[in-house]
């Protein structure tokens, strides 16, 4: 979180995605235990996976699949998303920002996430050099 100033932004969005691995779902041969550098490999895949799909969560197997698939992650039984397929466009969504009209962004944080996460990645790799 380069460059935030925790005490005087009022709100940060943050995106953290955890990978998941167990044992019984691990690549392996049958009826051995993984080793624990190829289940950190798993973890540390789908924690990048949900973190290119702008995942705040949890990724395991179901997610990665769907992912690997070109689809969405799964959503839990019961869990609305509020974001509509009719999103609007980047542009708009930061003019509204602009406006003071937190309100009417907050439904599609979602994709304003992943809209701006080629410009956040550029920017890490940036700090980086």
């Amino acid at each position: 979180m380069a460059n935030a100033s925790l005490i005087k932004d009022e709100r940060i969005a943050v995106v953290a995605s955890c990978g998941m691995v167990a044992w019984p779902e691990a690549d392996g041969h049958a009826g051995m235990a993984p080793l624990l550098t190829d289940l950190r490999a798993a973890a540390k895949r789908r924690a990048a996976l949900g973190m290119d799909h702008a995942l705040s969560g949890v990724v395991g197997r179901e997610e990665e699949e769907a992912f690997n698939h070109g689809n969405e992650a799964p959503v839990a039984p019961g869990l609305v998303l509020e974001e509509q397929q009719d999103a609007p466009d980047l542009a708009t969504l930061l003019q509204w920002l602009k406006d003071g009209k937190q309100d009417q962004v907050l439904p599609h944080l979602g994709k304003l996430s992943a809209d701006l996460q080629p410009l956040v990645e550029l920017m890490r790799q940036q700090g980086q050099r």
